[in-house]
């Protein structure tokens, strides 16, 4: 009985987890292109410190919503892989 409750909730949160798996993915494609994008800039002989600041500060948004989402996942008593979030 105990086993099939479990499932039952586990079934139940798919949907959610779907979404929020979605969400690290492409959070994760950003950070890696913000990244690049932090190094193309930096090696730009004529950098434009406004841009540097904004692509940093969107990469600092991305890392920090991706702990928001640990912490969310780790309430629901699930964790994931940030490297490998599928």
């Amino acid at each position: 009985m105990k086993n099939e409750k479990t499932t039952e909730a586990a079934e139940r949160m798919l949907p959610l987890l779907r979404v929020i798996g979605r969400e690290v993915r492409e959070r994760n494609r950003a950070i890696a292109d913000l990244e690049a994008r932090i190094a193309d800039l930096a090696l730009s002989p004529t950098l434009h410190a406004s841009d540097l600041a904004l692509a940093e500060s969107e990469l600092s948004l991305h890392r920090r919503e991706l702990r928001g989402i640990g912490k969310e996942m780790a309430r629901l008593g699930c964790s994931f892989d940030q490297d490998d979030p599928t």
